[in-house]
């Protein structure tokens, strides 16, 4: 099939100039002539003329879709409910939710006292807070059992390197005073005056250091209660659901530890529920008078096991709670006063069960589709007898629902309502499996109007991540819609690397075997191809942050099999930024991608780092963005690889990016920014395969 082709703008791409640099490695050096474009300070006037004529680049090729995404952001706008409410949770008899309102881009935070008939409180209006900025985030907010302090951290910037505020409720009015260069994370002791929060460090902006602070003292006067000197692990802290201590929760790719202090006695030395040791991951939660813990320790798939408050110190008392089972993922928990509630995976399927604490099962929620994703949501009181969950799956709009384990009665509380209209029965959710080519099977959620033909003759959009054991779940997306009703099937691959189908699936897709990842995208798609859902050269991939490093390493293998590639803030020039420490994230994830200190990991990211295995050779048509305060994947990863890119690629079609000059990692803030960056993105797609434009 020849797909139409559109006149190309009268413009010339950017191509900043080469200077000579090496990288030096005991293990190879590397050229590298664009290495001038990173900019930490990013406040060079040549590289900031560099951005601004890739965004002049952009926008001249983005006139030729702007009608069809101005068309695709109503169109997805009109899914949305303008003015909405979450379903109010009770925590300390105090009503807590959040509302939005036509116009705003950020949803309100709201309290009402005592009562649902009380009068509505405003907590956090990010509208009003972010009036003004380019970019406006709360990370994290907490208030205190006794319902008078509100902390909240704050991020202006998107570099996710918050300020923490704080808000006398009773008074009204907020305390003078903040605390720069945290952390998200923070928790309240019993005393509702002491605060465990995180600082961040200034390079890195890795969570390293917990301090205590008293509300309405000098900052300078708080005390360290505890600092992290690996800089492989990352420091949280939280609330057990008992409420009687604060936990001090330390990760790293391949270990944990928990920390653990009275939260009625906050100036207490923290003490280690069990020391880290290198591939046993935990995490604990308290109630009654035991910890109870999930843990992957002799069982990769992950078990429930309890210890005595008083024998915590080492796992030598760890027992038991609920055995490993093969085939099952136990993926998170959560305790109530009379249950325990489970997530589970099986077959790449998540599931939840409820449990009395004699471990006999008093429920089990299995999807109402063939694949759906069912999870816990806030139940921020343990001693409710009613467990709230959420449902959702391509098809079905999102649900927030009840279970009573009193009545053993499931209500809807609140279901996604898409103004313009939705008929599900017009679309299919379909789980399907593709093999790979060493024989594992891989799993696919594809979402398509229900008549799409399998004739090699429609259109494919597929989307990948494939890192960190993360699973991208296949939730109802008002997005998607808009592909399949343009004849475009939409499908999540569910590749290696992530943790769909145990902790095999997740060790099989990273550090050595990495390869996998990519291997099992082609794989899939090449079957979908074959099987009818799309023609040869009509399909379009997605992926961003590591799902980006996984499109430019399978348009390095495969460029032939895609039409266009998206890549969102891609992780890209992996070498370079795995060689360097002072980085975001590097020293913490050299357990996903390797060490190159060490030569064989060096090898292996180099068999497969994109910016480094660039070629001579036609490439997809390619839109890459960025922002350019990202902490997770720096703004010249992405702007580094599309120079090389044009340099090297013998197609003629352009190689777009976009740098977001106001945002980070996650992009625009606000529900409006971000639909319309996901209209810019599905507008390119629909572009270069050629679907029909009208819905």
């Amino acid at each position: 099939m020849t797909l139409r082709t559109t006149p190309q703008p009268d413009i010339q791409a950017p191509r900043p100039l080469q200077k000579p640099h090496q990288h030096l490695s005991p293990s190879g050096n590397r050229d590298d002539p664009y290495h001038w474009l990173r900019d930490d300070s990013r406040e060079d006037p040549e590289v900031r003329a560099h951005l601004e004529a890739e965004n002049v680049y952009f926008e001249a090729h983005r006139a030729q879709f702007k009608d069809l995404e101005d068309t695709l952001y109503h169109e997805m706008l009109g899914r949305i409910e303008d003015d909405d409410s979450s379903p109010p949770s009770c925590w300390h008899g105090d009503w807590y939710y959040s509302v939005t309102h036509t116009g705003q881009a950020h949803a309100i935070e709201m309290r009402k006292r005592g009562s649902l008939d009380a009068p509505a409180e405003v907590l956090i209006d990010p509208n009003i807070r972010g009036e003004g900025l380019p970019f406006y985030e709360v990370g994290n907010w907490t208030v205190s059992s006794n319902g008078r302090y509100l902390a909240w951290a704050e991020d202006t910037v998107g570099r996710r390197q918050y300020t923490l505020r704080f808000r006398d409720l009773l008074k009204g009015e907020d305390l003078p005073y903040t605390i720069p260069d945290c952390g998200s994370s923070m928790a309240f002791a019993s005393d509702g005056l002491t605060l465990l929060y995180v600082l961040n460090e200034p390079t890195t902006l890795r969570s390293y250091r917990v301090m205590r602070h008293v509300i309405g003292g000098r900052v300078d006067r708080d005390k360290v209660v505890y600092e992290e000197c690996d800089e492989s692990f990352y420091t949280d802290v939280q609330l057990s659901t008992s409420e009687r201590f604060l936990m001090i929760c330390l990760s790293s790719t391949v270990s944990d530890e928990v920390r653990v202090l009275p939260a009625n006695n906050p100036r207490s030395r923290p003490k280690v529920i069990a020391p880290r040791c290198r591939d046993i991951h935990y995490e604990a939660d308290h109630m009654g008078q035991c910890w109870v813990i999930r843990t992957d320790w002799r069982a990769p798939d992950g078990r429930l096991m309890a210890v005595p408050e008083w024998q915590i110190g080492s796992r030598d008392h760890w027992q038991t709670l609920l055995p490993a089972k093969r085939g099952l993922m136990l993926e998170s928990f959560e305790l109530f006063r009379d249950a325990i509630a489970l997530e589970e995976r099986i077959n790449g399927t998540s599931r939840i069960r409820l449990l009395d604490w004699s471990l006999e099962e008093l429920h089990r929620i299995d999807p109402q589709d063939e694949a759906g994703t069912l999870a816990l949501d806030s139940n921020p009181d343990p001693t409710s007898q009613r467990l709230r969950y959420s449902y959702s799956s391509l098809v079905t709009p999102d649900q927030i629902r009840e279970y009573d384990l009193a009545t053993h009665t499931d209500t809807l509380l609140k279901s996604q309502i898409l103004p313009s209209g939705y008929e599900r029965a017009q679309y299919q959710a379909l789980r399907l499996w593709a093999p790979a080519r060493d024989g594992s099977q891989i799993p696919i959620t594809l979402l398509s109007r229900a008549n799409h033909p399998k004739d090699r003759t429609g259109a494919l959009l597929v989307y990948g991540y494939g890192a960190y054991g993360y699973t991208i779940d296949p939730d109802f997306r008002v997005s998607a819609l808009s592909l399949a009703d343009r004849g475009v099937a939409f499908a999540i691959l569910h590749i290696r690397g992530g943790e769909d189908l145990g902790r095999h699936w997740y060790d099989n897709g990273r550090m050595m075997n990495k390869v996998n990842s990519f291997h099992d995208f082609i794989d899939a798609t090449d079957w979908l191809v074959q099987e009818g859902w799309a023609a040869p050269h009509r399909v379009c991939a997605e992926g961003g942050s590591a799902g980006g490093l996984l499109m430019g390493a399978v348009a390095n293998l495969r460029p032939d099999l895609y039409r266009a590639m998206i890549l969102q803030v891609p992780f890209l020039d992996c070498l370079s930024t795995m060689e360097d420490a002072s980085l975001p994230l590097t020293t913490n994830e050299y357990d996903e991608w390797g060490n190159p200190e060490k030569p064989h990991h060096y090898r292996s990211i180099a068999r497969w780092s994109p910016y480094d295995n660039l070629k001579a050779a036609p490439y997809p048509q390619m839109f890459a963005t960025t922002g350019l305060h990202d902490s997770q994947v720096q703004y010249w990863e992405p702007v580094k690889w599309i120079a090389k890119l044009r340099d090297l690629k013998t197609d003629p079609y352009p190689a777009l990016l976009h740098v977001d000059l106001t945002a980070g990692h996650g992009g625009p803030s606000g529900r409006y920014a971000r639909l319309r960056e996901i209209a810019t993105d599905y507008a390119f797609a629909l572009h270069c395969l050629q679907a029909d434009s009208s819905s």
